[in-house]
């Protein structure tokens, strides 16, 4: 059963409510965030990607894009955002872009809230070819920053 269909058989505020608690669900919390936190900024100066692990999620270094206006979030069909973001650690030979997926329209509009700000996003890293090319996606699950220090 798809999104649509729950729609379907329980309503929208049904929907709603599901995809918020699957979006609580999957954060990481807050106390644990602290943690990625000290253990990133203590470790990322030395990673050459700007990106270290810890324990099950990836840690990258992101940035807002300069000109937001040009760069919007998007809703995806299964109702998760996906944010453009530039992350220096790409290897791609087209462009440092990568497609962040976040679970709510909250934090897209945070990460695109200012430009050339730069975030901590936690997560799992994806990569993929394309045309020769590397492309990658980041499902994100936490987002820290690095301004709230």
């Amino acid at each position: 059963m798809s999104i649509d269909s729950l729609e379907k058989v329980f309503g929208k505020d049904f929907v709603q409510r599901y995809r918020a608690a699957l979006a609580k669900a999957g954060a990481v919390p807050k106390e644990k965030l602290e943690e990625i936190r000290s253990f990133a900024l203590n470790t990322i100066k030395d990673a050459p990607d700007f990106r270290v692990k810890f324990d099950k999620w990836d840690v990258i270094l992101v940035q807002t894009p300069r000109n937001t206006t040009n760069f919007r979030s998007k809703e995806t069909v299964t109702g998760i955002f996906k944010v453009p973001m530039i992350w220096a650690g790409s290897k791609s030979f087209r462009s440092s872009f990568i497609s962040v997926f976040v679970p709510t329209k909250e934090d897209a509009d945070r990460l695109l809230s200012q430009p050339d700000k730069i975030w901590l996003l936690v997560g799992k890293l994806q990569q993929r070819s394309y045309e020769g090319d590397i492309t990658y996606s980041f499902n994100c699950f936490g987002i820290i920053d690095l301004e709230a220090l």
